[in-house]
């Protein structure tokens, strides 16, 4: 008989961790590479901003997120120093699979005069994330939304005055704002959002980020010993059954636990495993004779989250084994 167990090393083989004490490290870009994937740039102007992206790297990163901000030491923002400071900002956007613009009032100076293209650094930042095809989540100021309608409205007036941009400077934020928006000519996603203050943009952002949240955050409690994880060992099969040996392989206890062949709806309810504790138990295949087929475990944790993992349950050539697919929230489609 073989068996894949949600052991240490099968955890960290499958992509998911526990108590490796390993750092998350990978490839700069893709989306695959587990650091990367937590790594978040913020772009926006900073003078004007300095306390909103003070609060918006502490939200963050109590979501489980690394934030990268250029004019926050305490970020994840990498300043090697053998590039330029507009450079070096680039090459952070490149790593980070995950791009937030936040507009408010100022465009920043354009950057004609020392080798770019003659725009904003905020507005580089933002084609830069579109070139490596970051995911994209663009938020601005309602005020600014409303001056835009207007200017949007009006594209041949040249002396339009508006409420909240007053200072010419500042106009280059509606070509972004349109550059944006023409996304959905290409297919790309051009969704914005209007935020009215920091409360408002941080209920916002919890609300886009939750499903990439939750990812993280279970991987770092499994990295830190702090949920149940169940491993489903074969010990027999015979005629229309198959005999599981199912344990709890993490420290805490793993609340009503229950089984089930996923074309099967019925579940079977195991009750609670504490950490350690393991019981034998007999399931009967929707499908005798099958060679493969998938196995779904559903359990809770401490803390009331509902955790659910995908193995898969093969026979073949008189060998027995079940390979773990996948942890997840019971409530979303993103696998650890």
């Amino acid at each position: 008989m073989e068996e894949e167990s949600l052991t240490s090393h099968a955890l960290s083989q499958a992509g998911g961790y526990w108590n490796s004490g390993t750092a998350l490290s990978g490839p700069q870009h893709p989306r695959s590479a587990r650091y990367a994937a937590a790594h978040i740039f913020v772009s926006s102007t900073c003078y004007d901003l300095m306390d909103l992206r003070s609060e918006l790297e502490s939200f963050l990163k109590d979501l489980g997120f690394a934030p990268v901000l250029s004019d926050r030491p305490s970020s994840d923002f990498e300043a090697p120093g053998d590039r330029d400071s507009i450079e070096t900002c680039l090459v952070n956007v490149r790593r980070c699979p995950v791009f937030i613009c936040v507009l408010s009032q100022r465009y920043g100076p354009r950057l004609g005069k020392v080798g770019f293209d003659d725009i904003s650094a905020t507005h580089l930042e933002y084609r830069e994330a579109r070139k490596v095809d970051a995911r994209i989540y663009f938020y601005v100021r309602d005020r600014l939304d409303a001056d835009y309608e207007i200017w949007r409205a009006n594209p041949m007036a040249t002396d339009l005055r508006f409420r909240w941009v007053k200072d010419p400077r500042d106009f280059g934020l509606f070509p972004l704002i349109r550059e944006h928006d023409d996304l959905k000519k290409d297919g790309a996603s051009n969704w914005k959002w209007p935020f009215r203050d920091s409360l408002d943009l941080k209920a916002r952002l919890g609300f886009d980020l939750k499903a990439r949240s939750r990812k993280l955050l279970l991987r770092k409690m499994l990295e830190g010993g702090q949920v149940p994880a169940m491993s489903l060992s074969p010990v027999s099969a015979a005629g229309p059954e198959i005999s599981l040996d199912c344990r709890n392989v993490g420290p805490t206890t793993a609340f009503d636990v229950a089984v089930r062949f996923a074309q099967v709806s019925e579940w079977t309810h195991l009750g609670d495993f504490p950490g350690g504790y393991n019981r034998r138990q007999a399931l009967r295949m929707p499908s005798p004779g099958a060679t493969h087929m998938p196995i779904e475990v559903r359990y809770s944790t401490l803390a009331g989250d509902v955790l659910e993992q995908m193995l898969e349950w093969r026979n073949e050539s008189n060998k027995i084994s079940i390979r773990r697919k996948d942890l997840r929230f019971a409530d979303t489609a993103d696998a650890v």
